[in-house]
């Protein structure tokens, strides 16, 4: 597999060994996993990141054990999020695209932030946990997907634009209710499903050039796909 490891990740690396030594080496382990992933500038991470692994630096053992601790209940719980979010968005999909349904304006902004949701689902919250939680699962199962360079800014911005639409789509239905209750003179106007479209339309425009340069300012960061001492 190929990586890059940046000076801050050898720094670390090399204080985790001063720290840890090989008499723990599973702790050693799980620290190491948590520098392996797709990184922005800011430090947060697709799939692990500097946060993590340095916090179990500063905190020593004590730390890393409340960190594995939260890792598990990640590992566990996610999926159950996942599932229930897919299902949730499907038929929200499925309700709001029925004949009776589309009569309504609103129907237009709620299917698709639906939609929104279920892409966010499947390119940020499923892929960083097959990174970072299904290892954590018997059998040390390991799917690296978003590690290559272009798969990970590929999903890098599918994943803030489709956020960026899902919460712009609440601001203008939040809007378009308004109208609606407060402003009826202006609904024959706005409340409108051409309106809608034209909405939709414009956030995803929106989204499309807003999130353009995030590919560009990520880098991958790697290291081996296992460290022992």
């Amino acid at each position: 597999m190929s990586a890059s490891c940046d000076d801050t990740s050898v720094r670390t690396i090399d204080m985790l060994k001063q720290i840890f030594g090989g008499a723990n080496r599973s702790a050693w382990n799980t620290a190491i996993d948590t520098h392996r992933g797709c990184n922005d500038s800011n430090g947060s991470v697709l799939a692990g990141g500097h946060d993590q692994g340095t916090a179990a630096v500063y905190h020593g053992l004590g730390g890393l054990q409340m960190h594995t601790t939260g890792r598990d209940i990640y590992a566990y719980v996610t999926p159950v999020i996942i599932v229930i979010g897919i299902f949730g968005n499907l038929i929200s999909v499925k309700v709001f695209t029925s004949k009776v349904m589309r009569r309504l304006s609103s129907s237009y902004y709620l299917v698709t932030l639906s939609a929104s949701d279920l892409i966010v689902l499947l390119t940020y919250v499923l892929f960083e946990w097959l990174n970072r939680g299904l290892p954590r699962w018997p059998g040390n199962h390991r799917y690296h997907v978003t590690n290559i360079n272009g798969v990970c800014h590929f999903f890098l911005y599918m994943s803030y634009m489709f956020r960026f639409i899902s919460v712009w789509l609440v601001v203008v239905f939040t809007a378009e209710r308004f109208v609606a209750v407060c402003r009826p003179s202006h609904r024959k106007r706005l409340c409108t499903k051409a309106f809608a479209k034209k909405m939709i339309g414009i956030v995803f425009l929106l989204a499309a050039v807003v999130c353009i340069y995030k590919p560009f300012i990520r880098y991958v960061l790697g290291l081996v796909s296992r460290v022992y001492l």
